[in-house]
């Protein structure tokens, strides 16, 4: 039949075969999936284990550690490249002190570049070596974190003030995977919960720990997870005020309330020239992990060691959040009373109009974090600092919390 002027041919459609589309198709999946991946030098475990004394009990804390990560390619950060997160599993270890509720911990030191180099093609050391000392802390009941104390200052791991001597740093090595599910087996039993000091970025891993047994009025609310949270405060003496006369004049105008005040609200650049030119301004950095000297010149050093030594405690208590002028060199911990709601810090804080300038000094409302402030005595700049520093980054639901149940 002829067809018409008017009427139009249609090619036909041919289709591709079926084993092409699922080729294309798969080829688009694995083309997205390479955006993201896990980076091939994972997994590698590496072994950490520090010896202490704990109210002279001797005490190993050891731990097989996991490292895994994820490399993403040409991303913001790197266009064209790869962008790499590294993964420790667990960030902080534990171990309970044989026949007692008390547990030390540690954080976990970044190894797992270093752990991941294939064998005989490494060139570098560990990032920590035997004779390095580290920060410990220590909890007289890991079930309950009632009484928690940071040791920050070779002086505090010495036993001066504190429940714990430094004993010494094992090397650091590789291992596998076995070592890993052994020491796993052993942490369920051992370790303390590790909850209370690192957020883990896995399914099953969250989770709170009971508040301290004195917080009877309010709960944290409802959905807050804390952690342990470590705080001191450094303080600068009147005596050694002599470079800034400006603050001398200000402080004798201040009235006798016993109230903290702000060296910033009144005299901005003082503070300043006092967190950049006083002993504060060098105490950041001798404040690393290990505790070790990063560059400063000897006079700045013992400066620094000075003023880390004399550091005072902060620690929670029914009456308030006071600090322990009784000891020295040391950061008090709370299961983070600090970041919680008001309501729940002023349930604590409802006695905050005592004083002890012997003993204890009540933290008020009006004090801050990271600013210069007179105490209330007048007679020193205190300068409130959080302690601890952060953990590495973690993803894997490893052993956190024990099968023990409590």
């Amino acid at each position: 039949m002829p067809l018409r002027d008017n009427q139009k041919t249609r090619r036909p459609r041919i289709a591709p075969p079926r084993r092409a589309v699922a080729a294309l198709s798969l080829a688009a999946v694995l083309l997205g999936a390479a955006c993201t991946q896990d980076d091939p030098r994972f997994p590698a475990y590496f072994r950490y284990a520090v010896d202490v004394k704990v109210d002279g009990v001797p005490v190993t804390i050891e731990r097989v550690v996991k490292c895994t990560g994820t490399r993403s390619w040409n991303t913001s950060a790197n266009p064209g490249g790869w962008t790499h997160h590294i993964y420790v599993n667990p960030p902080a270890i534990g171990q309970i002190v044989p026949g007692s509720n008390a547990a030390v911990y540690i954080r976990v030191p970044s190894a797992c570049e270093w752990a991941a180099e294939f064998q005989g093609r490494h060139s570098r050391e560990p990032p920590l070596q035997p004779g390095d000392v580290v920060p410990v802390l220590w909890t007289s009941n890991w079930r309950r974190l009632e009484q928690i104390e940071y040791y920050t200052t070779p002086t505090s791991l010495s036993g001066t003030d504190s429940h714990v001597v430094f004993g010494g740093l094992q090397p650091i090595t590789r291992t596998d995977r076995r070592a890993f599910e052994a020491s796993e087996a052993r942490a369920a039993h051992e370790s303390p919960d590790l909850r209370a000091l690192v957020n883990v970025e896995a399914k099953g891993s969250n989770g709170g720990i009971a508040p301290p047994s004195w917080v009877t009025t309010l709960s944290p609310p409802v959905g807050t997870r804390g952690t342990i949270g470590c705080h001191a405060v450094l303080s600068l003496k009147r005596e050694d005020w002599d470079p800034w006369p400006e603050l001398k004049r200000w402080v004798e105008s201040l009235p006798d309330d016993g109230k903290f005040y702000d060296v910033r609200s009144a005299l901005n650049d003082t503070a300043t020239s006092l967190l950049r030119e006083s002993a504060f301004s060098a105490f950041p950095k001798i404040l690393s992990y290990p505790l070790v000297n990063k560059g400063l010149d000897p006079e700045q050093y013992a400066r620094a060691i000075e003023m880390l030594n004399s550091l005072h405690p902060i620690f929670p208590s029914p009456d308030g959040a006071y600090i322990d002028n009784t000891k020295s060199g040391i950061a008090g911990c709370s299961y983070d009373i600090w970041h919680y709601s008001s309501s729940y810090a002023s349930s604590i804080r409802e006695n905050g109009d005592r004083l002890n300038y012997e003993k204890e000094i009540i933290i008020y409302s009006d004090a801050k974090f990271h600013t210069p402030l007179v105490n209330p005595n007048r007679s020193e700049v205190n300068l409130i600092i959080p302690m601890g520093g952060s953990y590495p980054r973690s993803n894997e639901a490893v052993t956190m919390r024990t099968v023990t149940n409590y």
